[in-house]
């Protein structure tokens, strides 16, 4: 009886670990690269267009903001203090998928991005999270973590010591 409910719970945190992982690589995020110049990257991931942007730096002044798929697509790019904001004044949208949304000059280093609103072309919200790379400090479960590694803590956790 021990044996078959060890069996059935590594089935179910089996299945929690992959609906977890679809979850996390499928969501809409944002995140930063360092160039190591001085410059900073804020890469994407949407599952849709999108029309415009806005979201702040913290902890750093932003002294301009190109480049990346806002750049490539016709976006018109401003920044101030530490906000950035990126639309198209002739309805161009970047398309779905992932790359560099922008490319920031900034004093300091990030600590992350807040006051995230994404729109799509019709204006309406995305949801976007910010999703915090290694270098950001501890995460929960930052994107590049392993699978591997989070599948073996699953597998050795233990329900009321069965």
């Amino acid at each position: 009886m021990r044996n078959n409910l060890r069996l059935r719970m590594k089935r179910v945190m089996g299945a929690a670990l992959l609906f977890l992982s679809i979850g996390i690589i499928s969501a809409n995020t944002l995140s930063l690269e360092s160039n190591n110049d001085g410059t900073w990257n804020v890469n994407f991931s949407s599952n849709a267009d999108i029309g415009g942007f806005q979201f702040n730096i913290d902890g750093v002044t932003v002294n301009g903001a190109s480049g990346g798929e806002a750049a490539a697509n016709g976006f018109m790019v401003s920044s101030a203090g530490s906000m950035v904001l990126g639309f198209s004044f002739t309805g161009a949208t970047i398309p779905a998928g992932s790359g560099t949304l922008v490319v920031l000059d900034i004093s300091g280093t990030p600590s992350g991005l807040s006051n995230i609103i994404m729109s799509d072309p019709s204006g309406d919200q995305m949801d976007f999270t910010y999703l915090p790379s290694e270098g950001d400090g501890p995460a929960d479960f930052a994107f590049n973590s392993s699978t591997q590694q989070a599948f073996y803590f699953f597998n050795l956790v233990l329900i009321n010591d069965i």
